[in-house]
């Protein structure tokens, strides 16, 4: 919206010079993009109450460390949503400079029909599928789910290039080697049960290597996939990032903020040598529900998930649900000559 202003100036918000600006006089567009999201606010005087103090924030401070909705700090974005309601929104000025809250977020009744684990934690969840039924479980709203999926899918290029890396000291890999273990073979993972074989590649070298967790010497193979048409996947790294101004219920996403962010930094944890098996459910619960959703018109053609690397943060992981849709079209082989721990 502010490009499309064509608009070039200084900012006066964080001083950039010579950038895109949002003539706060003059313009519009940002005002009703704004008018909405500021609707679900409260200020504190205006709560009952009942309501719970730990529930209570200033506006500037939640928009800088839950919403990601600006690469601002906290006075700057007082700064600016000040100019916009005192222009557009004078009887909303009260929310910057008192405590605010969401009236909906304490009512139980709310939070069982709009999150995405009803009223349950997630540790609930985890519990649950641990040690009553691995199977089937009543914690999740599907159709809140699956609202916030449906706005996770995205098109890798045809021609893009991804990458899988493997060790192998004692015996040579041919290409053909460079796919997805064979199914009695595959073990389990953050995102896939044992005997289920997902093909995991990475956006960048880097990321392939990391994620393989070589030491010194180790010869690694590294493979490379251009693919031949576009690759469609639920790209689980966009939950926390997910814009507000996408046209999701304000509410809905306020709410279910700790969830989303809960199942991204899950299904991103490496695969550590202690870990139980047990632990990697959750996450292998959600991937496999996105599997079963490729049946309906919205998702019926991806063909896999992305998600976040802890280990580097240049690329990223795709995992694709049918291995066989991608082929290995080119091989070298590297040792590694030093690794660096910070």
């Amino acid at each position: 919206m502010i490009q499309g202003k064509q608009n070039k100036a200084q900012c006066d918000i964080c001083k950039s010079r010579d950038v895109y600006v949002y003539d706060m006089e003059n313009d519009e567009g940002l005002d009703i993009l704004f008018e909405e999201f500021l609707s679900i606010y409260k200020p504190k005087t205006m709560l009952p109450d009942s309501f719970p103090n730990s529930m209570l924030c200033f506006l500037k401070d939640e928009l800088v460390h839950n919403w990601n909705m600006f690469d601002l700090d906290s006075t700057q974005v007082y700064l600016l949503l000040s100019v916009l309601m005192e222009k557009q929104f004078p009887m909303k000025v009260k929310l910057l400079n008192e405590p605010v809250g969401i009236l909906q977020l304490a009512d139980l009744d709310f939070i069982a029909a709009n999150s995405i684990l009803k009223s349950y934690r997630w540790e609930d969840f985890v519990e649950y599928l641990k040690h009553e039924n691995r199977f089937h479980s009543a914690h999740i709203n599907y159709d809140v789910l699956d609202e916030f999926l449906k706005g996770l899918i995205v098109t890798i290029e045809k021609g893009s290039k991804l990458y899988r890396a493997r060790i192998s000291n004692d015996s040579e890999l041919k290409i053909k080697e460079m796919g997805a273990p064979p199914k009695e073979k595959a073990s389990a993972g953050r995102a896939n049960s044992e005997g289920i074989s997902h093909l995991y590649l990475a956006t960048h070298i880097d990321t392939a290597v990391r994620e393989i967790r070589p030491g010194e010497q180790d010869m690694i193979y590294l493979g490379e996939f251009t693919l031949e048409e576009d690759l469609v996947i639920v790209d689980l790294r966009s939950l926390e990032s997910i814009s507000i101004f996408q046209g999701f219920n304000k509410l809905r996403y306020a709410l279910n903020l700790s969830n989303i962010k809960k199942i991204s930094n899950e299904i991103s944890k490496p695969v550590r040598r202690n870990d139980s098996k047990l632990d990697y459910l959750p996450t292998q619960y959600i991937v496999d529900y996105i599997k079963s959703k490729r049946i309906e018109k919205e998702f019926e053609h991806c063909v896999g998930i992305g998600f976040k690397s802890t280990l580097c943060h240049r690329g990223y992981n795709i995992m694709i649900f049918n291995p066989e849709i991608l082929r290995c079209n080119n091989l070298t082989s590297r040792v590694i000559t030093q690794v660096i721990y910070n």
